[in-house]
């Protein structure tokens, strides 16, 4: 469905849901993985995520569930290709 067809609301409420900063970044919030970094630091586990919807998409259409550092710099990488193919229309 074109995007023209979704309502402005719906759109602005998976934004701001997902990925707030999406216009605003070009594939990586620095800002959310630093806080993301530091929490897990200081619960000395992995907790919340920070990916945005380029990552997410990246890792949804080629790199599944598999849960690694390998995998999260493939999908870094795919990022910037994306982001640097696709506007974010």
């Amino acid at each position: 469905m074109p995007l023209e067809r979704v309502s402005p609301n719906l759109v602005s409420a998976v934004l701001i849901s997902e990925d707030a900063a999406f216009y605003g970044h070009s594939g990586f919030d620095w800002t959310e993985l630093r806080i993301a970094v530091a929490q897990s630091w200081q619960r000395g586990r992995l907790g919340r995520g920070a990916s945005t919807l380029t990552q997410q998409l990246a890792k949804n259409l080629w790199f599944g569930t598999e849960r690694s550092l390998w995998r999260k710099a493939r999908e870094a990488a795919v990022t910037v290709k994306l982001e640097r193919a696709l506007p974010k229309r």
